[in-house]
Parts: C-alpha cells; structure tokens; sequence
C-alpha cells in the first residue's frame, strides 16, 4: 500500500508557502494503519518531521525543498509554528473544542485548515503578537491546544492519519494573517500569570525542605499533571534525556498521589513513538525500585539531593519551569480529595461557576439539619479474593498432563540444548502430535518449518490435525505486541504454545539481565494465564552445558528438560518437575525423509529430518556407549563376508542407507567412534574396516 499524498501537489504547496515566507520541512505520511518511518506511531503517523533539528533546520529555499521532496517524494507538509514563522495556530478537536470556543466572540477571517481529522478538526492561523510569549500548549482550553514556539502544524494538500487529506478552508493566497483578538490574548495573559505561580511553588520547593509543602500544592501539582498527560499523546518533545526526566517526573507523581496513574499513562503514551525503545522502560523500572520517595522527587526535579540534610545540593539549577510535583517527605501524601481530580482534565483558565443563592434574607439564622450517619458502606472481602484457607487448597484441581510425562497443562516448560541436538525438530514433532486432538500455536522464529511438517506428515502418515504456525517472529515481552498475541491465543485457545526460540522471541532484552528475563517470564505468565495452556520455550546452552542468560529462565520454569549430544544420539532429561516426578532420560534420532512435492530452485528434491525414539545405547565395559546405528555397523562388519576382509565406508552406505540417509560424513563419524572405543579397526587410511574381539563381544553380547 502506497501513501495517498500526490507528489507534484505536495511540492507545489510546499514551494507556495515558502514564497509567502514560511519555513517548511518535509515530514512523515501515513500508510494504512502505519506510518512510513516504518514503526506503528499511532495518531502521530504522518505528522512527525523526517530532519531532525528543526526549526533550524527547517527552511524556505526552493532547491533544498525541492531536494527533499527529491529524496522522499510521498511526503506530508510540515512547518514549525511560533516566532520563527511569525505565526501560531489554534489546533479545535471537533464538537469539544467548538463548544469551548463558542463562550468567545468569532475569530476574523484568517488563514484555515481543515485537518481531516473524526468529528471535523480545524485550526486557524493567527499572527504572533509582539510583547508576549505564546507557549506550544496542550490541552489550553477543552479540545483547544495551541501549536505556537517549540511546536509544528502539517499543511494541505498532506494526508492524515484517517485517510483525508488536509485541505484550505481560507488559504494564504486570499486571506491575510488575522491579529490575535483580545479575549484570546487576555487568557494567554492567565496562563503565563499561571506558569509564574507555579514557577514559585516550585523555586520554594528548591529552598525549602519538601515536608513543608502545603496540600493546596499538592493539588495544584495534581492538576499540572493533566497538562503533561495530554502532552504526551503531542510527543514532539521525544529524546532519550527530555523522556527520562519526564518519566522520572510521571513516576514520583504516583508516590504522591497513590491512586494515580501518571507513570503507567505516560508510559502508554510512549510506546506509540517511532523513537521509544522498551529497554529504556525497563531499565527506569528497576532504576524506580531502588529509590525512596524523597530521593525520587528531588531527581524528578533534576537536583542533587544530600540524603543527610534532606535538601537540594543547587538550589539554583531547574529544568522544569513551571512545573511542580511537590509534597514529599519521605512518606506518601494523603488527600481528602476526589481522586478523580488528578485523572480527569481540567482547565485552569476557566472559573468555577458560583452557586447561585437562593436563600432570603430575613435576617434569621440560616437552619442547619442534623447531621446523619452514613449508611455502612458493605465492601467485598478483599482477602477472599486473594487468598485460599489451607483447607480450601484440596478441593483445587491437581495438575494435569498433556504431553505425558514431558508437560504438564497450565504450565511453563523450557526445552535447552546446544546447537544439533534437534530440539526446534523435537518440538515440531510433540506439537503436531498433540495437535491431533487439540488446537497447538507454533510461535517460530528460526528455521525452515514447512519442510519440517510436510517431512512429519510423511514419515508419520498423519494429518496436520489444529496446528497453527506463526507468519513471523513474535515478541510476547514487547509491550505493544502482547495485548495483540494475547488476544490472538484467546482466540484460538491452544492446549499448546510453543516459543521457538527465547532470543528471537526476546529481541532487544538481555538474557544475562535478571530484571529483562523477568520480564520476559511476566509476559509469558500473562499468556498462560489467559489461555491455560502449557508454554513451551526453546532456548540455546552455551559452551559449557548450562543453560545461557540469567536464572531467572529456570526459576520461572514449571518444567525444565535438557537435551545433551551423545554420539549420534540425543539424551533428554528432566531437570525440574515443580508438580510431577521427572521422567527417567531416554534417547531420541533423526531419520532423513525425502519430501517429493516440495522441489526448489535448482530442481532438488526438498529433504528435512524428524525425530523417532532410539533404543537407550548399550553401557559398555570401557566405559563407552554404543548407540543404535553404531551397532548396525558392528552387525554388518560381524557377517561372515566382511568379517575377515573388513568393509570400505562406502560398502558399508550401501548396506545401510536406508538408515545413514546416504551421509558418508555420517558413516565416518560413526566409524570414528568406533574405533576410539575399539570396537573396529583400520590398518590404514583407505583400507577397510574391520570389526575387533571387543566389537564382536558387544554384538555378541547385545545382539539387535
């Protein structure tokens, strides 16, 4: 899918607004439900500059124009708004923002747009008055924001995020720039006088031990944050330094006002920038748990906080004018108030209506009635909610098998091994097992699965039963797409979920991190919660046998199997059972099934391995252990025709490639082992094979 923006259009208005004297910068376009910076921005797809450092870098030279709209030619019209185009906006949202604007005497005619946007968006032009400075607010008035210094509107003909296009209502070519009227200068006036009083607040904070903070403050606090909620969904503000002072910010709210949601909200807001990186989230969270809330506030307001004296290294120092958070000493702050209020946008330019007096004056003291006792308010036990009585545990449901003995329903389970030891090829085999009876998910991110099914089906002579594979990677732990796999599993409700493999399910999280596979084991938990299903992780070994990253991965395991190369053979064992006993080790091997419909390119047959159960290998006197297909060599050297004259590698393939799948490589591996445990021996390189006392004992011994 293609923006719908028309090139040649687009370039034309943005060539006409720099003639009238605007600096303008190509931005972003939407592309469905996506944006073409190629990330899910949500409501800021399209409007978002694709140069970094404007205004500055903004600019009303036609070459240069003319070279952007060269390099991204389906891009939407930017210009910043403010003191750098002589000009800022009124931004209306619908039928909120016209409602709030009709207790005000109409705008002249000005320079409009219509943005496009549900409910019928609009925003009007109007000169930057000279001897005031007009800040880029959200939220100014209910439905109104304000795009003036710092901010940036998009002009027509772009394209917005529903699909229409921005179009004039009154362009520049006909209508000139209107003044600011008065009524709209005189409530700029009030929310400077505002920003001023808050400023106070906040200096007194500075100089001030943060006990002495009043409740009239905190309120005050309270309703600052709705200015800075709404400021999140703008977003313009996104750099790693700027987020994390507001994050902080956002954070120490919530220890103040306990039944607040700023940090969570903020955070909500976030994710749907091109630029956030869940790791950042992460590492504040771990950061947030580490500090008290004294501390937290002074590093919200970015000072230096001595922990002896409890005051502000620099009092002097503020990167937050006119904001204010305050009320921390060292405990959380109480209110009586509605805790609505710090949930809900208000304005603070808009006076309380007064309550009109209908009392007579007849000089008579006004009748007060009695106070009467509330009725008792009857709440729902908390603690039956959350808690079983010991003898209410026996009447739980114990846990039930679904794979038995390997896994349990309603269960976590990880499969670990090297690389070879077939677990991706184990999986597929139990999945599409199970999946004859019930509905399995494959969440693949490695290898080439549909030679692997079809290679299954053949072998097995089974149907695919409710097998469903993943188109692509998935990340359960990335924050925007776990919602969207869990409601994709409620959907299905799989008895099975398989995870192939942790790291590409787990991209950008480190798995020698604690806190990151935490994280990863609370998404998987919300999964099997939702589901009931068992969550099957493949993930990887490392050179020495253990399993990589943090043991968070195994403390959060219900099951824990391993899978160990032993000669041609893999050993799977149990290494936690949290509800059942683990099973007794057993062996699997691969069998090379050749797949006729499946040809590629080059006009090869498609081939692909799958898993049978081997017999446990034979436990020799020297210590070694012969497996299934190193016996049938020793049973073929045995015969009476090789047993004098020995037999080349290549004999011995055309004896047994029904099972070596015609490897020599796999033949000489096998002859290899052999001969270290001495079982079979070879004058020299090239001659032939022959079976020793030892190997004849053996076959002897244990025959097949």
């Amino acid at each position: 899918m293609t923006a719908i923006s028309s090139t040649p259009i687009v370039l034309q208005s943005a060539l006409n607004m720099a003639a009238h004297g605007f600096l303008i910068h190509p931005c972003h376009s939407p592309i469905g439900d996506k944006c073409s910076c190629g990330k899910d921005c949500g409501r800021s797809r399209g409007k978002h500059p694709r140069i970094s450092g404007w205004p500055g870098t903004s600019s009303k030279d036609p070459q240069q124009i003319e070279k952007w709209w060269g390099m991204w030619t389906e891009s939407n019209l930017g210009a910043p708004t403010g003191k750098v185009n002589g000009c800022f906006v009124v931004d209306i949202d619908g039928d909120e923002g016209r409602s709030s604007l009709s207790k005000y005497p109409k705008f002249d005619i000005t320079p409009s747009v219509l943005t496009g946007r549900d409910g019928g968006g609009q925003q009007i032009y109007l000169k930057y008055p000279e001897g005031i400075t007009i800040k880029d607010r959200i939220a100014f008035l209910p439905g109104i924001d304000i795009r003036s210094d710092g901010g940036q509107v998009i002009l027509p003909p772009s394209t917005h995020y529903t699909g229409r296009q921005y179009k004039w209502l009154y362009p520049f070519d006909d209508v000139p720039l209107a003044e600011c009227p008065k009524w709209l200068l005189d409530l700029f006036q009030q929310a400077q006088k505002a920003d001023d009083e808050i400023a106070k607040r906040h200096a007194a904070v500075k100089l001030n031990n943060l006990g002495k903070i009043t409740q009239a403050d905190l309120d005050a606090a309270g309703k600052e944050a709705n200015g800075f909620l709404k400021a999140c969904d703008n977003l313009e503000w996104y750099s790693y330094p700027s987020w994390r002072s507001k994050a902080v910010w956002a954070n120490a709210l919530d220890r103040a006002f306990s039944t607040s949601r700023f940090y969570e909200r903020f955070c909500e807001a976030s994710r749907r920038h091109a630029k956030y990186r869940q790791k950042d989230e992460v590492a504040l969270d771990r950061h947030f748990k580490g500090l008290d809330d004294v501390t937290l506030a002074f590093e919200g307001l970015g000072l230096q906080y001595d922990t002896k004296t409890k005051q502000a290294i620099d009092p002097n120092a503020s990167p937050w004018p006119g904001i204010d958070f305050t009320g921390f000493n060292g405990t959380k702050a109480t209110t009586t108030h509605d805790t609505a209020i710090y949930n809900e946008v208000e304005s603070p330019l808009e006076p309380e209506p007064e309550a009109p007096d209908n009392s007579q004056d007849t000089g008579a003291e006004p009748e007060v009635e009695p106070e009467q006792d509330p009725e008792p308010e009857v709440k729902e036990s908390i603690l039956n909610k959350l808690f079983w009585h010991a003898d209410e545990l026996k009447n739980q449901p114990l846990p039930e098998w679904l794979d038995k003995p390997l896994l349990v329903r309603n269960s976590i389970a990880f499969i670990v091994g090297d690389t070879g030891t077939y677990k991706s090829f184990f999986a597929v085999d139990r999945s599409l097992t199970i999946a004859q009876t019930e509905k399995v998910a494959y969440i693949a991110g490695e290898g080439h699965y549909a030679t692997r099914v079809e290679a299954w089906r053949i072998y097995n002579q089974k149907s695919l039963g409710e097998a469903y594979f993943s188109k692509r990677s998935l990340q359960p732990a990335n924050l925007e797409q776990l919602p969207y796999i869990i409601q994709a599993m409620k959907e299905l409700m799989p008895s099975l979920i398989v995870i192939d493999t942790l790291n590409r399910a787990a991209i950008g999280l480190n798995e020698n991190d604690q806190g990151d596979m935490g994280l990863f084991i609370d998404a998987i938990t919300q999964i099997r919660e939702a589901t009931g299903a068992c969550i099957l992780i493949i993930h990887h070994t490392n050179r020495g046998g253990s399993e990589r990253g943090s043991s968070a991965i195994k403390d959060g395991a219900d099951t824990f199997i391993k899978f160990t190369k032993e000669g041609d053979l893999v050993k799977v064992t149990c290494e936690k059972h949290k509800d059942r006993k683990d099973f007794e080790p057993f062996y699997i091997e691969t069998e090379l099934v050749t797949i006729p419909e499946m040809i590629y390119d080059d006009g090869e047959t498609a081939d692909s391995l799958v898993i049978k159960r081997a017999e446990n290998p034979i436990e020799t006197n020297r210590g070694g252990r012969v497996s299934g297909n190193m016996r049938l060599v020793l049973e073929t050297l045995a015969l009476e025709v090789f047993r004098e004259t020995g037999a080349t590698a290549k004999k011995l393939l055309d004896s047994l490639q029904w099972e070596t799948g015609g490897k020599r490589s796999e033949m000489y591996k096998i002859l290899s082992r052999l001969m270290e445990s001495g079982y079979v021996t070879q004058d020299k390189k090239g001659e032939p094979f022959r079976v020793t006392q030892a190997g004849l004992d053996i076959v002897s011994s244990q025959p097949l």
